[in-house]
């Protein structure tokens, strides 16, 4: 059997099965489980499984490779580059065991400018509007 990335990420951040809130009813929101799972609908992530993915440049700034960490992070075309760990982006706790909601919330809104930016470049590509 294959490894479990998204167990193994959890069972590295979380010691404990409890309720953590930080989800609300926003996009980014429901945006925020992917990168949490290691999941979020990348190039790179995409590439591994979908032969067809020919590039896996950023949708937004199209000069680093579209990985979780660089949406989250680094991407200067989203908005300013955020925080310096992913971890923390994602909504994990640190060593305290608490988690930074402003972090998170920072992680939901660039997740949705991201988005944004996909749904706007399939549109073009496909000669009209998404709703």
């Amino acid at each position: 059997m294959g490894v479990k990335t998204t167990l193994e990420l959890y069972r590295t951040y979380k010691d404990i099965i409890d309720t953590v809130c930080l989800y609300d009813n926003v996009t980014g929101s429901s945006l925020l489980f992917q990168p949490r799972a290691g999941a979020l609908q990348t190039f790179a992530y995409r590439r591994t499984f979908d032969s067809a993915v020919l590039s896996v440049l950023c949708h937004a700034c199209g000069s680093a490779e579209e990985t979780i960490a660089h949406i989250v992070l680094e991407c200067s075309q989203i908005g300013l580059p955020g925080m310096e760990l992913l971890d923390t982006a994602r909504g994990f706790a640190g060593e305290d065991g608490v988690n930074n909601p402003q972090a998170v919330k920072e992680t939901m809104w660039r997740l949705e400018h991201w988005r944004a930016v996909v749904v706007s470049q399939r549109a073009k590509a496909l000669g009209g509007a998404v709703q």
